[in-house]
């Protein structure tokens, strides 16, 4: 019988804290359903606290912070060795199978700690990129900051046994520094348990009487809350619904707190999302047209389908190649395109044949097929 593996996984924060359910969460929860899992460590850096801490909240999870200074600290990757070493000691002890699993370019330290069997780097995100550019010194120091994240990423990406990408461009990105080829998987759905959702049926949402369009997800500075703004005042007699946490203070979102169309309705647990997601009539997806976004691979689109309603999406050049009549649509960043889109999703909604489209679109992209395809790798 094979021995049990041991996965560390290094995430950018704890388990719970965005509040949202990310390709990570995913990939940890179909590694605790095998049989030869031993533990999964999730790795998180402490950016406020200069010791370590364990907390297991799940029979085969614990999660383990790390400190990593402040402000400009946090990006120099040596500072801290010892400090990032020694609290892992008891996890790294013994000869067992260990596999070393990023998500996040942080610790490249970690490479060199233990004779790993493999050393995976899931690359999700643009990490150096950047969402409203900054000028003058703060400028200079987010350039920094770009900077160090490429350094470590690169640190990673060259020493990895297994790549993975969620978009091409960050596939190209990737073997620009380092020369590695990563295998493009681009995030999914959950799809029996999207497709077999039922409206929510809170308050917040029956009050709200007639056309429904949303977005569900982090209320970020890579959403276009300016186009936002300019749909509602052209589409009065359309509700627009915001589900999700806001990140930060950012005026383009203060802006629109003052229309009487537009609704936040805040986070909201993993489970009950779909439930919302399917009291839509179409799911939006408005990103700005930045250097970010063009790395995208956006965890809503499939979700959206899969409650069989259809999507308008903007600045997400990864999702292109998905266009197609009553199921999605993806136009320039601009208020009279978008609404258009809008119209004609809107009266195809109900028709059958596109929400089977949908359905199909959906389920070519189940979360399950996608991670088993990175599991069987490792």
């Amino acid at each position: 019988m094979n021995e049990g593996i041991d996965y560390f996984i290094v995430a950018p924060t704890s388990w719970e804290k965005e509040g949202l359910k990310y390709r990570r969460h995913r990939l940890a929860e179909l590694l605790w359903s095998k049989d030869n899992t031993r533990h999964i460590y999730w790795i998180y850096p402490d950016h406020d606290s200069f010791t370590s801490n364990s907390v297991q909240n799940h029979p085969k999870v614990t999660q383990i912070s790390l400190p990593y200074g402040r402000g400009m600290f946090r990006y120099v990757g040596n500072m801290c060795n010892a400090l990032i070493r020694n609290p892992l000691k008891p996890y790294l002890a013994g000869s067992g199978r260990k596999v070393l699993f990023f998500t996040y370019p942080y610790f490249s330290q970690l490479i060199s700690l233990s004779h790993w069997e493999r050393v995976v780097y899931d690359c999700s995100d643009y990490w150096c990129g950047t969402w409203v550019p900054k000028t003058g010194l703060r400028g200079m120091v987010q350039q920094f900051k770009a900077y160090m994240i490429r350094r470590t990423e690169n640190r990673i990406s060259s020493r990895v046994n297994l790549g993975f990408a969620t978009s091409e461009f960050l596939a190209a990105h990737i073997q620009r520094q380092s020369k590695k080829s990563f295998k493009v998987i681009e995030n999914g759905v959950e799809f029996d348990l999207f497709k077999q959702a039922s409206p929510v049926r809170e308050e917040e949402i029956e009050q709200i009487q007639g056309v429904k369009l949303g977005f569900v997800g982090g209320l970020k500075a890579k959403i276009d809350f300016d186009l936002l703004l300019e749909v509602s005042l052209l589409k009065p007699e359309w509700n627009f619904l915001l589900i999700g946490p806001a990140h930060g203070t950012i005026e383009d979102f203060e802006a629109l707190k003052g229309r009487s169309n537009i609704f936040f309705l805040g986070g909201k647990s993993p489970e009950t999302v779909p439930g919302y997601m399917k009291a839509l009539d179409v799911g939006l997806m408005p990103y700005k047209n930045i250097a970010y976004n063009r790395a995208v691979s956006p965890l809503k689109m499939f979700e959206y389908l899969a409650v069989q309603i259809p999507v308008v999406g903007c600045g997400l050049p990864t999702t292109d190649k998905y266009q197609e009549t009553g199921v999605y649509y993806h136009t320039a960043c601009k208020a009279d395109e978008f609404v258009r889109a809008c119209e004609e999703a809107l009266q195809l909604k109900d028709k059958e044949v596109y929400r089977l489209k949908r359905i199909r679109r959906a389920q070519e992209n189940d979360w399950q097929t996608k991670l088993e395809t990175i599991y069987r790798s490792i």
